[in-house]
């Protein structure tokens, strides 16, 4: 599986397509972040950027981003 640079650009559904194991991950960040886990949501969101999701939720791009990395680094760990 080639690995995608996370950017503000990133689809959301292209994360989840290609490491599905981050919804579990996410979710575990807290209540606000099931919402990934939730399949109506996931198509709601499908044509979703990184930044459309950190601007709607007001959360800070590169602190997720970096969130993101490290899960699948670890994950690949």
């Amino acid at each position: 599986m080639e690995e995608i640079k996370i950017t503000g650009t990133t689809k959301a559904i292209e994360l989840l397509k290609n490491y599905p194991f981050l919804v579990d991950e996410i979710k575990k960040k807290g209540a606000a972040f099931a919402i990934v886990a939730n399949p109506l949501t996931q198509r709601m969101f499908k044509n979703y950027t990184i930044q459309d999701i950190c601007t709607k939720f007001n959360l800070n791009q590169e602190e997720v981003i970096k969130q993101l990395t490290d899960m699948i680094k670890k994950h690949k760990a």
